[in-house]
């Protein structure tokens, strides 16, 4: 089960979500100034939610990458934009392209 919540990348969620909370922050404006209070109460809470959730994927996405050892098969990094790796495909990388073997490095 951690190897499956691993490799999922709550970066890109947190990013989806604090989108989701600009549409909504833009909802919630809109609603005010239309004179919506019902509409009004509904996206602020929604636009808050978003924002929490959002800070919660991505404080969550940074432990998982502080929480990776030296013996875990599977890397993770706080950088959205690097997915998690296996340590395999790393060693076959380091070792086929750069010629070193990682394995009896460590």
């Amino acid at each position: 089960m951690r190897a499956f919540i691993r490799s999922i990348s709550f970066s890109y969620i947190g990013y989806l979500l604090l989108l989701t909370g600009f549409a909504l922050l833009g909802l919630f404006v809109a609603a005010l100034g239309l004179g919506i209070t019902a509409g009004a109460w509904g996206t602020g809470i929604a636009m808050v939610a978003a924002y929490a959730l959002a800070v919660t994927a991505f404080r969550f996405q940074i432990r998982e990458s502080r929480d990776t050892t030296s013996d875990d098969p599977l890397l993770v990094h706080g950088d959205p934009l690097m997915p998690a790796v296996e340590r395999a495909e790393v060693e076959w990388y380091e070792r086929t392209y750069h010629h070193r073997d990682l394995a009896s490095a460590a």
